[in-house]
């Protein structure tokens, strides 16, 4: 909250990850708990929307550690 009224901005997002939990078989899950903050210039909450769920990737039934490695990074910024 420093930084943010540091910054002087007319908004400012705080996001809020509370659960990113992955689970490794032959394929790949993914659990999430997701929480988006706007503030305006003053700090004072705007509004707030929360995502909670869970996601299945692909994975690899010869190597599921390389998988894991490669999906979990792109579905972060897929996400995001």
């Amino acid at each position: 909250m420093k930084l943010m009224s540091a910054n002087k901005a007319d908004r400012n997002l705080l996001i809020i990850v509370k659960k990113w939990k992955s689970y490794t078989y032959m394929n790949l899950g993914l659990g999430y708990e997701i929480e988006l903050n706007i503030f305006d210039k003053n700090l004072n909450k705007l509004t707030s929307f929360s995502v909670v769920g869970n996601k299945f990737l692909s994975g690899s039934f010869w190597d599921p550690p390389s998988a894991a490695r490669r999906e979990k990074p792109l579905a972060f910024l897929q996400f995001l």
